[in-house]
């Protein structure tokens, strides 16, 4: 097949090797035709950037670090200090399922609540990936998703052997589903869900379940809040 608007290179190259230009060779190098080669061309580059730069812009949205910013959701004093601020979440947001590549922030994850809430129903046999950034404070010590190690506490966690103060997950007000998450994770919900009712995600800090009382979030000049992603991938 002849190729349109052939360069002139390969036109005297044709020539000196004493080749004959058929009538489609010589059709091929016809300015009308040149221009519609290249305008078409042209035309396909612009109508692919959009699609181009909308997929760099939601790759580098899902794998866009999380700040230290916002939060503002957990009491920083007083009796119920490291609970929900209840005044500022009067309404809770409705609970719903994520759509495949969808995302959700949590501005803080407050470290008294046994059971923190995450609005996002588990879909059956979806796979999740869950990241975390921030500090919160488990009695005198300050720690981040990662928690901190001292073996001889961790068989009495909620999670027991894992490390105390470790963000994690489990499936609705309940220890019967739990994963551990610490600063990031990717967790797939069980393929038999039963009710979706109760299989909102949710999360804590893994702790003696007696021992919810001392904890404590941090403001963002302490190196607060303890914020978290969470992204369905399939």
């Amino acid at each position: 097949m002849t190729l349109p608007c052939r360069s002139a290179t390969s036109e005297r190259q044709a020539s000196s090797s004493g080749t004959p230009r058929s009538e489609a060779s010589l059709s091929s190098t016809d300015p009308a035709v040149c221009r519609r080669f290249h305008f078409g061309r042209v035309s396909l580059l612009l109508a692919l950037l959009p699609i181009v730069a909308w997929l760099h812009v939601s790759g580098a949205a899902a794998e866009q670090p999380l700040s230290n910013s916002g939060g503002g959701l957990c009491l920083l004093h007083g009796e119920n200090a490291g609970k929900i601020d209840v005044s500022r979440r009067a309404k809770p947001p409705i609970a719903r399922e994520l759509g495949v590549g969808e995302w959700k922030i949590l501005p803080e994850v407050c470290p008294r609540e046994k059971f923190f809430p995450t609005s996002v129903l588990a879909t059956p046999g979806a796979t999740y990936r869950i990241s975390a950034t921030g500090r919160w404070k488990d009695s005198w010590i300050t720690v981040g998703p990662e928690g901190w190690w001292f073996p001889p506490f961790h068989p009495f966690n909620r999670l027991p052997w894992r490390r105390m103060f470790v963000l994690s997950g489990s499936l609705g007000p309940s220890l019967e589903t739990t994963f551990v998450i610490a600063r990031q994770s990717t967790w797939t919900a069980p393929a038999d869900l039963a009710s979706p009712a109760a299989d909102q995600l949710m999360l804590f800090p893994n702790d003696w379940d007696g021992k919810y009382d001392n904890n404590r979030a941090l403001s963002p000049a302490q190196g607060g809040p303890m914020r978290v992603s969470i992204q369905r991938l399939s």
